[in-house]
């Protein structure tokens, strides 16, 4: 067990018992991703990688997450650590659930905990969050009267990508009171109580029964709401949809993990009637390296403004500009938009502000007219 997993743990007691003895996950591509952006920001940090080494794919993310650290450590005074080991056993009176930070900041009596997240569709909180929590107590001391638990996640595509929660030490102390009572009460526990929060990253979940009832039962459910009420997905009523989509998380992911283990068998030479592997569709690029192929086209008497193609800097890379004065900068931020993304169903506890549409105003122009009975159809005349 670890802080990254002590959420599934207070949530599912059982898969502390089912995960132990199993082999880590094979790491996904966003994980591997994820690695690499946290070596990264520990490197730039530390001082031994400058940020402009940092590989394109992952710096405008790395970078956020840089800012927000010397923006606050810039008043001078702060103690800086970075991957750095911590035990809250001696708070939470269990062992088994200590980490790595990310980055662990402290001045006087503050402390401030922060954890780097890479992913995007995923969204993390600080508030509540069990990792942060236990990290926390693991680097309290004394003297610490007021703490930051920090979730910074650049890629994000809803919500805010920097989410504080602010603590004094006694209503942090409540939060570890709790952690500890729920320790005691489920230790020994196999109950396994399967959500898809729990479930993500769970060792155990592609050998778990208990998953596949779970979400038999929260689907037999949705469709237990539905009987005999006639009509379509359009005629459900607002209840009935919201009973679907609240299957959907688990749902999601026990698909996607069926769909992982039909690759793996399919690779390994087995059959799923009615299914098959074709290759995705691939992407042209050069053969060479773009500084060989940028003599070759030159030797190609091809004029270099055409085979090398400038691209204007983004708002965010011209305000780093060196440069720039400050009222240079100041009049730059006048000059950058805002465009609005495509509105996300998402569920009520997501961060970010409900749309609220307004359809009198789409009719606002329309007559007022008084309603009238239907004229009669043929069938009723002729009847």
């Amino acid at each position: 067990m670890s802080a990254s997993s002590l959420h599934r743990h207070l949530i599912c007691a059982g898969s502390r018992g089912a995960e132990s003895g199993l082999p880590s996950l094979p790491p996904s591509q966003r994980q591997l991703d994820g690695d690499r952006a946290h070596l990264a920001l520990q490197g730039v940090l530390d001082g031994s990688l400058q940020l402009d080494g940092v590989v394109d794919d992952i710096r405008p993310a790395v970078e956020v997450a840089v800012d927000y650290v010397l923006n606050i450590t810039k008043e001078g005074g702060w103690k800086l650590a970075t991957e750095i080991k911590l035990d809250p056993s001696r708070i939470f009176k269990e062992e088994g659930h200590g980490g790595s930070a990310d980055i662990v900041l402290t001045k006087d009596d503050n402390l401030i905990v922060i954890d780097y997240k890479h992913g995007e569709s995923r969204e993390v909180l600080a508030n509540g969050n069990k990792q942060l929590l236990a990290y926390a107590a693991g680097a309290v001391t004394d003297d610490i009267k007021r703490l930051s638990l920090v979730i910074i996640q650049p890629r994000i595509w809803f919500g805010p990508k920097i989410k504080e929660w602010n603590l004094d030490k006694g209503d942090i102390q409540e939060e570890w009171a709790k952690i500890a009572a729920r320790l005691k009460e489920i230790k020994g526990s196999v109950i396994k109580t399967p959500t898809a929060e729990a479930c993500f990253g769970c060792r155990a979940k592609l050998i778990c029964q208990s998953r596949l009832r779970h979400v038999e039962e929260v689907t037999m459910d949705a469709f237990q709401e539905v009987n005999g009420a006639g009509g379509g997905i359009s005629a459900l009523s607002d209840p009935q949809i919201a009973a679907f989509l609240d299957t959907q998380a688990s749902m999601k992911s026990v698909y996607a993990d069926i769909e992982e283990e039909a690759n793996l068998r399919i690779k390994a030479g087995k059959t799923i009637p009615g299914w098959k592997l074709v290759a995705g569709r691939g992407a042209r690029k050069w053969a060479l390296d773009d500084e060989t192929m940028e003599k070759k086209l030159k030797n190609m008497k091809i004029p270099k403004n055409i085979y090398l193609v400038s691209k204007l800097v983004s708002p965010a890379q011209a305000e780093k500009l060196d440069c720039l004065s400050d009222k240079q900068i100041k009049n730059l931020k006048g000059m950058v938009s805002i465009k609005e993304g495509s509105p996300k169903l998402v569920t009520e506890s997501t961060t970010g502000d409900a749309i609220v549409y307004d359809c009198g105003e789409a009719f606002a122009d329309l007559p007022s007219t008084e309603c009238q009975d239907p004229a009669p159809s043929a069938e009723s005349v002729f009847m």
